[in-house]
């Protein structure tokens, strides 16, 4: 995964901020200090993003790279793609 493309546009989102609370490797994306995204920055092989469950049950039916565990969409990059970007439209 590109982790500096992700992070890039996770900071483009009007009052986004970055941080690293739990260690050094999940860097945790906030805007207005609620977590949108968080990327792992060891692995660089996935990516955590919020979504609306039902929305994140439409994009599982489509993509089997996408899973869903409660309101977290977790996306399994297997390559990168920007197809990740969605989420945020």
């Amino acid at each position: 995964m590109n982790v500096e493309a992700a992070r890039e546009y996770c900071l483009s989102m009007k009052a986004a901020t970055e941080c690293l609370p739990f260690d050094e490797y999940s860097l945790l994306m906030k805007v207005m200090g609620k977590m949108f995204a968080m990327i792992d920055l060891e692995s660089a092989d996935h990516i955590v993003l919020k979504c609306d469950p039902e929305r994140a049950l439409d994009l599982r039916e489509r993509d089997e790279a996408y899973s869903f565990q409660q309101s977290i969409m977790v996306w399994r990059i297997k390559p990168y793609s920007e197809s990740v970007l969605e989420l945020f439209s």
